[in-house]
């Protein structure tokens, strides 16, 4: 009898409040920033937001990518589709202009409906003569594009190279124990699994669990991997990170040059580099400063180290002005990718006719 006594005991004192906390954290104290999107959507043909249709076209590399389950590429770093090169082969042909796109996801379309409102589908639409393949992965910096780059010239060479980057250069520096030289995911995902396997179940519980966010961060101080750094961000850390993309530059630049190949590269806007015309946008930014204090200083020190060399198109203001562009601090709708992708199309459209 003892025994049910305690065992009643127990779930009524423990158990039961430990249920009805998880029931109040799930369902009544989000403290995220609610904020209405739907303006962002408001220009988009029923086509442009059919999910049915690929990211990519055919024109676009789609028949020469695969999608894969998220894993962790030796050189690449994360990698979430791959490349058939032999299919590459045959899709830059000697009778089209041949284009190598890279960066991270908003180049890489992961923010797109389908292939209609991309940035490298809009560059190439118009000029049934170019062929192009997107190599851009989500938090790609320039040294995972090196990677792809080096990579892909084992088997076949673009007439273009094209980089969009900017936002993911300076992405790890913003979490707990983020390096310079790191990227997002190998900050918050990858470098767990090799340093502190443990981490990636305290990280789950915390993500899935109230209780735990309370036991382990306020009773034990953990700080899971995505902790995000409020303490103010030296700025000599945020011109390694600069410098990092900028010696990465121009080794690919070395190997444009050598290998005759036309390489452009170019700085893309973001929601601090921007001047914001409508009320959206500004209750973006408030959101995203509020989760991430650094930023103003992170993207403003950062953009004009990488400005101080030449060859970068600077379209770090492209957006200023431009109502509803911006999905977040940095990812961009149909709006925005319109206005960026023109802006590349006269760079690369020089080069074309040059050619």
């Amino acid at each position: 009898m003892k025994i049910i006594f305690n065992f009643i005991y127990f779930i009524t004192v423990v158990i039961v409040p430990v249920i009805i906390f998880e029931f109040y954290d799930h369902y009544f104290s989000n403290t995220e920033i609610e904020i209405d999107t739907t303006k962002l959507w408001e220009s988009y043909t029923i086509e442009e937001l059919d999910l049915n249709l690929s990211s990519f076209h055919p024109r676009s590399g789609k028949n020469c990518m695969q999608k894969i389950i998220p894993t962790w590429h030796h050189k690449i770093g994360f990698q979430d589709k791959k490349v058939n090169f032999e299919c590459l082969k045959k899709h830059f042909t000697k009778n089209t202009f041949n284009i190598a796109f890279f960066g991270g996801s908003v180049m890489e379309n992961t923010y797109y409906k389908n292939y209609l409102t991309s940035i490298d589908w809009q560059i190439i639409k118009d000029n049934k003569n170019i062929h192009s393949i997107n190599f851009a992965q989500s938090g790609s910096r320039l040294s995972n594009e090196f990677a792809s780059f080096v990579i892909m010239l084992k088997h076949a060479k673009p007439d273009l190279a094209v980089f969009l980057d900017g936002a993911n250069e300076f992405n790890s520096i913003k979490y707990n124990g983020g390096e310079p030289e790191e990227d997002f995911y190998w900050s918050v995902w990858a470098k767990k699994k090799f340093d502190n396997p443990i981490k990636i179940y305290l990280d789950k519980m915390i993500e899935k669990s109230a209780t735990a966010r309370v036991i382990l961060i306020k009773l034990f101080g953990y700080k899971p991997s995505n902790h995000i750094q409020n303490k103010k961000i030296n700025k000599n850390t945020i011109l390694d990170a600069a410098n990092d993309y900028l010696h990465y530059k121009k080794i690919i630049e070395n190997i444009c040059e050598a290998n005759a190949i036309n390489c452009l590269f170019f700085l893309q806007p973001m929601i601090y580099t921007t001047i914001i015309d409508d009320e959206l946008t500004s209750k973006l930014k408030s959101k995203f400063s509020k989760y991430y204090p650094n930023n103003n200083d992170i993207y403003n020190i950062g953009y004009a180290k990488i400005l101080e060399k030449e060859n970068i198109i600077d379209l770090s203001d492209a957006l200023s002005n431009i109502k509803y562009a911006f999905l977040d601090e940095m990812h961009v709708n149909k709006n925005g990718s319109f206005i960026i992708s023109r802006e590349m199309k006269k760079k690369i459209n020089k080069l074309i006719n040059q050619n």
